[in-house]
């Protein structure tokens, strides 16, 4: 099974007040008060696009927005990113980015590191072949 989330947790989505290009960050403060139950959340949208599937419509999005209810139901998301506060969804986009291109610098350094001391390792072993 996989791992259960609530949007409300989840960085990539947004205030959707001044369209949807310009996604604003969802406080903190605002997002804990849609969990207790007395948040007026209403113009949020999910910046991935991944919540509009049918689990969310029985009543919980009007006119494509989500409401503070469907932001606290615990669902199934391949694409959650934990909420980092200060950051807008566009910021965890780029969070994100910068993850992926540090763990592909990683595997790079690992690789060339491997090819070099395997390089190292056949070149001594041909030297010793050739001065028996």
């Amino acid at each position: 099974m996989k791992d259960r989330c609530r949007c409300v947790d989840c960085g990539f989505i947004g205030d959707n007040t001044k369209g949807y290009k310009e996604l604003g960050e969802i406080v903190a403060e605002t997002r804990e008060s849609a969990i207790q139950g007395s948040s007026h959340i209403v113009y949020t949208k999910c910046s991935r696009n991944h919540w509009i599937f049918p689990a969310l419509v029985q009543g919980t999005i009007l006119n494509g927005v989500m409401t503070a209810n469907a932001l606290t139901k615990q669902r199934e998301c391949k694409l959650f990113m934990k909420y980092e506060p200060g950051y807008s969804p566009v910021e965890h986009k780029e969070l994100l980015r910068d993850e992926r291109t540090r763990k592909i610098m990683w595997w790079t350094a690992l690789g060339a590191a491997a090819g070099g001391a395997i390089g190292a390792a056949i070149i001594e072993l041909l030297s010793k072949i050739s001065t028996n």
